[in-house]
């Protein structure tokens, strides 16, 4: 289910809400069922923000249950290629994330923060949630289920761009980067440098 709301002029309140097999009774019953699978997006989006042109905002928060889009079978889980369809996370997770964008001439900028929180399994044999690739039916527990359940692992991110477009009609960029992340107390930073561009084929049916 998806619902967006546009409370005032270029701003929006947008969410989406995943179910799988639902149970009234289960869900509302308080005790942690493996099966209550869901997922819980909210967000909130500005465009234009204190009537500066280009300044552009976003705020969203993300949750997923644990062994949401698994199977039986890891064949037909919800995801293509090896990648998750739902998240990145894939499920039994929390995510905080910030976008802020701003364009003035033909220099663009973009920061990004992100803040992550969500189970990992200690051992290859458990199974807690978080792996849509591992079959539902190896889960730890039937009852006392919760997010973020397994070996509780913090994630933070910084992502930092700033270009210069070259040529507006392909989007073609000159552009640079610092990236930080921290991982349950492992930190990575690298910088980034290259050109990017789009392309686009438009046909027209007469």
């Amino acid at each position: 289910m998806n619902i967006k709301v546009e409370p005032f002029d270029k701003a929006a309140i947008y969410g989406q809400l995943s179910l799988d097999e639902f149970k009234f009774k289960e869900v509302f019953g308080g005790d942690g069922w493996w099966a209550n699978k869901y997922g819980i997006q909210l967000g909130f989006k500005t465009f234009d923000l204190f009537r500066v042109k280009d300044l552009n905002w976003l705020l969203e928060f993300n949750t997923v249950r644990p062994y949401t889009y698994s199977q039986r079978d890891p064949l037909i889980n919800y995801a293509h290629y090896n990648q998750p369809l739902g998240h990145p996370q894939g499920a039994n997770f929390r995510e905080l994330l910030s976008i802020a964008s701003f364009s003035m001439d033909r220099w663009r900028f973009r920061g990004q923060l992100v803040y992550s929180q969500y189970g990992l399994d200690p051992a290859d044999s458990l199974n807690y949630g978080k792996d849509i690739y591992k079959s539902y039916e190896t889960r730890v527990s039937d009852y006392g289920n919760h997010t973020v359940q397994g070996e509780k692992t913090n994630l933070y991110y910084g992502n930092l761009q700033v270009a210069y477009l070259l040529n507006p009609k392909n989007n073609l960029r000159l552009q640079t980067g610092l990236t930080v992340r921290r991982e349950s107390g492992q930190n990575q930073t690298w910088f980034s440098f290259g050109l990017s561009s789009s392309f686009r084929n438009l046909y027209y049916d007469f």
